[in-house]
């Protein structure tokens, strides 16, 4: 639901974020086997040195994505060390069929 924020809140930003992609995909079952009880395999892509988000969710999107389902990330720095911030997709087997 947006709401107006007042913009002197934060402490700091990142001109140039780092960005992760991880491509989900289910590899193809052996004969006799049921598709559906195949675990789920995962490629993960760091990107770095890109324009914005929608360089990443062009080259995501595009021929090397290959139509794979993805979650899209950026790095963030934490006191605990280094955090993943989501912008796009899910974890959910659901949303992978």
């Amino acid at each position: 639901m947006p709401a107006p924020v007042d913009p002197r809140d934060t402490r700091w930003e990142v001109d140039t974020p780092i960005y992760r992609v991880y491509f989900w995909h289910r590899p193809a079952a052996e004969p006799g086997s049921d598709q559906e009880r195949m675990g789920w395999h995962c490629s993960e892509w760091r990107l770095t040195d890109v324009a914005d988000v929608h360089e990443v969710l062009a080259w995501a999107n595009g021929p090397d994505g290959r139509g794979r389902v993805f979650e899209l990330y950026v790095e963030a720095s934490h006191s605990d060390g280094l955090a993943l911030l989501r912008l796009a997709g899910t974890t959910s087997d659901a949303a992978r069929r």
